[in-house]
């Protein structure tokens, strides 16, 4: 009789913990993840360089695990990133960003490196400077894998500083004739000296760190929105520069 007191106690007491009717629900687990950076291939430097930003419930997560291949990114201040002196390392075509919370796969993004290319042409020719209302035009080669282009200048001492003019390509030709505000000061005059310009190849979204010539135009949407995981990245192929000689008329 004792014992089947015990049992009937038992189980009641089991169903106020478990039973259908109590109030404890699990926790639905819902992270919001949001990753940000880029993948530049710099043609000029030999240099290829991997820099991304990832949150979870808008806080930086620092303890993820980021790989591409064989490759796992390192964390330091706020980044994930991988710098390798070859921009060979990512042949051209289809790789894959592998994201872990810990060991909890997150996610998977999937972008394209492009093949090489370079300035072919360009006015003036290095025999010629360039002087208030000239037009600066240049001509490039077409990669594989890109999704549109920017081109680019800056003053020869301030490259690699988030300086500089750029602008999305918008003919939907591989040539281009700079604005002349390229080469100008804020008060519109010239701004003579030599100027390195580039051709920036780019797939998907790409949000570029300090490993690139100049600065890159806002604009681009996001490459991957989703209740739980959004994402901002691709990346980006930075053609070999030229040069242009800006002088007083």
């Amino acid at each position: 009789m004792k014992k089947h007191i015990l049992y009937l106690i038992a189980a009641a007491f089991f169903l106020i913990l478990f039973g259908c009717d109590t109030n404890i629900t699990p926790s639905d687990g819902t992270e919001g993840y949001y990753l940000e950076g880029a993948i530049i291939k710099n043609l000029d430097l030999d240099r290829l360089s991997i820099s991304v930003s990832l949150e979870r419930n808008d806080t930086i997560l620092t303890d993820a695990v980021l790989r591409i291949g064989d490759d796992t990114l390192a964390y330091n201040s706020g980044k994930y990133f991988m710098i390798i002196d070859s921009a060979t390392h990512l042949a051209a075509g289809n790789h894959v960003l592998w994201i872990y919370d810990t060991t909890f796969l997150i996610d998977t993004v999937s972008f394209a490196i492009a093949s090489d290319f370079e300035i072919t042409s360009k006015i003036p020719p290095d025999t010629t400077p360039y002087r208030s209302g000239d037009q600066a035009q240049i001509e490039w080669s077409v990669p594989t894998n890109v999704d549109g282009y920017v081109y680019s200048a800056a003053k020869k001492d301030a490259i690699y500083e988030n300086d500089g003019y750029s602008a999305f390509v918008t003919t939907g030709v591989p040539a281009v004739t700079f604005d002349p505000d390229a080469f100008k000061l804020p008060s519109g005059e010239l701004d003579t000296g030599w100027y390195y310009i580039y051709v920036y190849g780019y797939a998907d979204s790409p949000v570029p760190g300090t490993d690139i010539p100049t600065i890159f135009p806002a604009g681009l949407s996001n490459s991957i929105s989703g209740s739980e995981f959004s994402a901002k990245f691709g990346s980006i192929l930075v053609s070999p520069r030229d040069s242009i000689h800006a002088v007083i008329q």
